[in-house]
Order: structure tokens, then C-alpha cells, then sequence
């Protein structure tokens, strides 16, 4: 009889280690489908592609609604679920109190350093949206404080710290605009279609796709124009008025159309960053500060400009 009650009461317990870990998964995936399908929701296809619907407002109201929710789903449901799963489990495969009690206060460490460690890395999101983290507790700042000093965690990304220009080397990006012009004076701004370009353009959703002359375009702003020749070669393609060429641009917003391009071309370098929620334009996706000349001015005439194509080997070729 005692065999048979302990029998019973361990395939309870399987019973709820089952179920608890189907409750977690469930639920795990619950978020990530309201996540997706919240932003499916928002996806249309532009003449460049699928572009989000969201404005900047609408932007703001899905992040202010989704980011408290999901920490507190995870600290006060995932986490618990998750820790208690793994130490039944422990405990069942012990075969003596000791070795269950040694288990317990192992997975009790481990569980509590998960913790620790997602609220200190929770912090970093308040840069994303400062009002839908102020109603969470203040002790992940000072944790997060301490473990910073001491280079136990930070913001990292390979192409955030290539390119971060901001404040704080976060986020902010160099962008180079090339710029064409009849008569010296008036200056008109050659758009890209994923690069970013007009600040009141939304950012159009790319992945998978990989846009090379845009992503190119990125990599020349980190540099000069000394180290990127093709860049020399493709202002005086847009010079020509090459069709191949401007067909890789934004087609529907071009300044010169290529039976009749720019007589002068230059490229001016600016630092982008996202706008913020309280800027004063509200239409405005980006915001950018200019930092000075990229390329000078020149045109097909230009001596230099000859001399450059010539030492690459390249040729321009006849539009007619």
C-alpha cells in the first residue's frame, strides 16, 4: 500500500511538472504571437516595399502597453514556473535528502542569478520608452549601476559601437546624402530606398532583404570618400544621368529625372538618430545634424574627377 501511494503521488507530481511546463511554453508563446501579429497588423507594401504603419504616436502607445507586461509577465510568471519546474525535477532524480537538499539550494542560486541578471539587463530598456519603465521598482538602476562600473554588463552590438555617433555612442548613425544641382544654388537631395534620407520618411521593413548600395552607403559614411572609390563612381554615374544607376535609387521621389540629371553633384555627411516622442515635430521620424562636407561639388567636367575614373579604368558610358 505504501508503494502504491507513493506511486500515485509521483505520477502527480509528473502530472504537474507536465503541465507546468506546457502552461510555460503556452504562455511563451501566447506574447511572441501577439507581438508578431500585432506588427503583421501594421505591415502594407509600398512602391519600395513592406513598410510599418505605425506612427510615431501609435509607435509609442504599443511600447508604452507591451514593455511593462512582458517584464512582469516573465518576473512574476515565467521565472517562477520556470524555477520550480527544474527543481522538482532535481529533486526527483535525487536519491537521498542531502543530494536533493545540495540540488535545491544550487538551482535556488541559479534561479535567483537569472533574476539578477534580467533586471540588470531590463534596465537598458527605459532608453526605448522611459515612461513605460518608471512604474517598475528602482533597485534594477542602482544593480545595474554597479554591474556597469565594473564591465559585468553593458549595451553591446557589433554595429552599435561601429557606428554609434549619439550621446553616448548608442544608437545615433552617420549618413551620407548626395545632393545634385543645375545651378550651384539650389540644392536637391537624392533619396534611397532603404537608407535613411528625408527625416520624415518611416524606416521601411527590410529583412530579409539585403539592400548592398544602401548597406554600402552606411559603411562609406564611416570613412571618406578617399576610401571608397566606388562612391566616386557612382556620383558620376547619377552625373551622366545612367538609367541602370538610377533605377537603384528611390525612383518615386527622384530630384532630376536621368534624361535630364544634375549639372553638379556633392555629398554632405549628417548624424542621424531616432526622434524622440516629445520632439516638436511630430511627423519626424529621424533627426539629424549636419557635420560637414563629404564630397565636394564637381561636374562631369571637373579635371579631377576625370583623372580619377581614368586611374580606376572606369568609363562612363553613353546614355544615348
Amino acid at each position: 500500500r505504501a508503494a502504491d501511494a507513493e506511486g500515485r503521488a509521483s505520477a502527480r507530481w509528473r502530472l504537474v511538472d507536465r503541465t507546468a511546463s506546457l502552461a510555460c511554453s503556452v504562455l511563451s508563446f501566447v506574447i511572441l504571437a501577439f507581438a508578431a501579429l500585432s506588427l503583421f497588423w501594421t505591415v502594407t507594401v509600398g512602391p519600395c516595399g513592406p513598410e510599418l504603419l505605425l506612427g510615431v504616436t501609435e509607435s509609442d502607445q504599443w511600447l508604452a502597453k507591451l514593455l511593462p507586461v512582458t517584464l512582469r509577465c516573465f518576473w512574476g510568471l515565467l521565472l517562477p514556473a520556470m524555477s520550480a519546474q527544474y527543481l522538482y525535477s532535481e529533486v526527483q532524480r535525487s536519491r537521498s535528502y542531502a543530494t536533493a537538499l545540495a540540488r535545491v539550494l544550487i538551482g535556488c542560486t541559479m534561479a535567483a542569478l537569472a533574476g539578477g541578471l534580467f533586471i540588470i539587463g531590463a534596465h537598458p530598456l527605459e532608453q526605448i520608452h522611459p515612461s513605460a519603465m518608471a512604474g517598475l521598482p528602482q533597485l534594477p538602476h542602482h544593480w545595474h549601476s554597479m554591474a556597469r562600473e565594473r564591465h559585468i554588463v553593458a549595451g553591446y552590438g557589433l554595429f552599435r559601437r561601429m557606428t554609434g555617433v549619439g550621446v553616448h555612442g548608442e544608437v545615433a548613425r552617420p549618413e551620407v546624402v548626395i545632393e545634385g544641382s543645375r545651378d550651384g544654388q539650389e540644392w536637391l537631395p537624392y533619396e534611397f530606398r532603404y537608407k535613411p534620407g528625408d527625416v520624415h520618411t518611416r524606416p521601411p521593413l527590410v529583412a530579409p532583404h539585403q539592400p548592398r548600395l544602401d548597406w554600402q552607403m552606411w559603411f562609406a559614411a564611416l570613412g571618406s570618400y578617399h576610401h571608397n572609390p566606388w562612391f566616386v563612381h557612382l556620383c558620376a554615374k547619377l552625373l551622366q544621368g545612367q538609367p541602370e544607376v538610377y533605377g537603384l535609387l528611390d525612383t518615386a521621389h527622384l530630384p532630376f529625372p536621368h534624361d535630364k540629371p544634375a549639372q553638379m553633384i556633392r555629398a554632405r555627411l549628417y548624424h542621424y538618430d531616432f526622434s524622440s516622442p516629445n520632439a516638436t515635430d511630430r511627423a519626424a521620424w529621424w533627426t539629424r545634424q549636419l557635420k560637414g562636407e563629404y564630397f565636394p561639388e564637381v561636374d562631369l567636367e571637373n579635371k579631377s574627377l576625370q583623372q580619377f575614373l581614368r586611374q580606376n579604368n572606369w568609363h562612363l558610358k553613353s546614355t544615348v
